[in-house]
């Protein structure tokens, strides 16, 4: 792999990475309504999705590539009925102060299966990830880089998002109105969901 390809990538990736998705959505919501540390395991929840992604990408390129609108439409009807759920759930909880230990347990796992399902990275991992790997060179040194390059982007900017989330819950505004709040985050959750389900190919 040349330089030149890396960089490449490394400039794809940054814009995938960069542009708010469902992930960036949750990790915001649970540095806003839930401890610290479980918002960035949202965050590390939402990378691991993507590092079994770019793994199926390099040593399954077939299943991935084949019948892709299928997989695309069934990763976003499973991603947007997920968001809907996490709204439901976000609005049946009476006080955001008080998770149970499985209500906790549950959000750190949210990132998992809102990563598997975002049609954001699939697209990426399906269609454009396989034009930067050279085919014709050992793959696992290439499976290195760039999963470490995207593992290292994909962590550093969904902290931040997880640090904008508490540094919001910080203000008075929000410590006042956290019923509010979380009203409105699920209201965002259900309209990224609508759009993720109107966009289905049928």
């Amino acid at each position: 792999m040349t330089l030149t390809t890396w960089l490449a990538y490394l400039g794809v990736i940054s814009i995938f990475i960069l542009i708010p998705g469902p992930s960036a959505l949750l990790c915001i919501d649970h540095g806003a309504q839930r401890p610290f540390r479980v918002a960035l395991i949202t965050a590390y929840g939402s990378t691991a999705a993507s590092l079994i992604l770019i793994t199926l990408a390099f040593f399954g390129v077939g299943l991935l590539l084949n019948d892709h609108i299928i997989l695309f439409n069934g990763a976003k009807l499973i991603g947007g009925l997920y968001l809907l759920y996490i709204a439901y759930e976000k609005l049946s909880t009476k006080d955001m102060n008080s998770l149970n230990n499985s209500q906790a347990y549950a959000a750190k796992f949210q990132g998992l299966w809102v990563g598997l399902s975002n049609p954001k990275d699939i697209l990426f991992f399906a269609t454009l990830l396989p034009n930067f790997i050279n085919w014709d060179h050992p793959l696992m040194p290439q499976y290195l880089l760039f999963s470490l390059t995207w593992i290292f982007l994909d962590v550093s900017v969904l902290s931040g998002y997880c640090f904008i989330g508490k540094s919001s819950s910080k203000t008075t505004i929000v410590k006042n109105n956290q019923h509010l709040f979380a009203k409105l985050m699920a209201v965002m959750l259900v309209l990224l969901a609508v759009g993720v389900l109107a966009n289905i190919e049928i």
